[in-house]
């Protein structure tokens, strides 16, 4: 019988390790604690809907997922922003506007092999009903400091805007299916040729390209109304989805296939926009920076 390794992604944390990570993680709660950010705490495990409503579905093949026991579809938390602002608006979270919280665990995500960890740590921060342009320079202004709490030095600021990358990709008029996928490929794509390469392959997976397996369905489905189209789709799969299918009801599956085939994209406009200089795909570190994402600011040591 052989042994059970460690997974692909996740790490074992020596003392020595563990000691540096619980020393940074309490230096940047003090640093926010007395700039009035309250340390919140959400479950490690929420329903799949609430990260796959924020990302549009398109996360569902990155987040380790599950039906409970009773039924229920389960994951783990692929980031904290959904997890943080559901309990403000079930009123875990009680407080006046603008609120101040920060936050620290670790988070799951899947990524291919060798594209980077699947379990890590993630701390940072969320400014809720703030005016914001004040909340994004807070921001910028937090991160810079935040690292210097940390004692790293010769770090740079490089602020971003994922709205400029989203107002280019609209130029290409791919579908927000589209732009959503390429958005949150982000990661791959700075990455150049190699990185093209897997997002290419990933998006042939998801069936997200023309010419596909959709085929003559595919086109049809494109020239029909929606309205016309969902009925066509629903007479030939009605009867052979039934009650639900993995994760998802009869109902979602039968949506879902229907946008794939009406949302596919151009081969040629995709390729133009995965195949962008790496500069046009927010501002990529250099080998071996050290980074600190801290909203919608990433500050790395040069």
């Amino acid at each position: 019988m052989s042994s059970i390794q460690r997974l692909n992604g996740t790490q074992d944390l020596t003392a020595q390790q563990w000691r540096r990570l619980a020393e940074a993680r309490d230096r940047l709660q003090v640093f926010l604690d007395r700039r009035g950010y309250e340390t919140v705490s959400t479950p490690a495990l929420e329903s799949t809907d609430l990260f796959l409503r924020k990302s549009g579905g398109e996360l569902a093949a990155r987040m380790y997922s599950f039906t409970d026991p009773s039924g229920r579809r389960v994951s783990l938390r692929p980031e904290f922003t959904s997890s943080v602002v559901r309990a403000y608006i079930e009123g875990s979270i009680k407080a006046q506007l603008p609120l101040r919280l920060q936050y620290c665990g670790t988070v799951f995500r899947y990524e291919p092999e060798q594209s980077g960890p699947r379990e890590f740590w993630q701390f940072g921060a969320e400014v809720l009903g703030a005016d914001r342009a004040a909340a994004d320079a807070e921001a910028m202004a937090f991160a810079v400091q935040g690292l210097t709490a940390l004692g790293v030095k010769g770090h740079r600021l490089r602020i971003g805007h994922i709205g400029v990358v989203n107002r280019m990709l609209e130029g290409l008029h791919l579908s927000e299916r589209g732009r959503v996928f390429l958005l949150q490929s982000l990661a791959e794509l700075r990455g150049g040729g190699a990185g093209a390469q897997l997002v290419r392959s990933r998006a042939e997976e998801l069936g997200l390209l023309r010419g596909g397996e959709g085929g003559h369905l595919e086109r049809l489905a494109q020239r029909l109304e929606a309205k016309d189209a969902e009925e066509m789709v629903r007479g030939f799969l009605a009867d052979s989805v039934t009650g639900a299918t993995g994760q998802r009801t009869a109902d979602e599956v039968l949506v879902r296939y229907l946008r794939k085939l009406r949302e596919t994209e151009d081969p040629a406009r995709m390729e133009q926009a995965w195949s962008w200089p790496r500069g046009w795909w927010v501002w990529p570190a250099r080998p071996g920076a050290r980074c600190l994402n801290f909203g919608r600011c990433s500050v790395g040591t040069a």
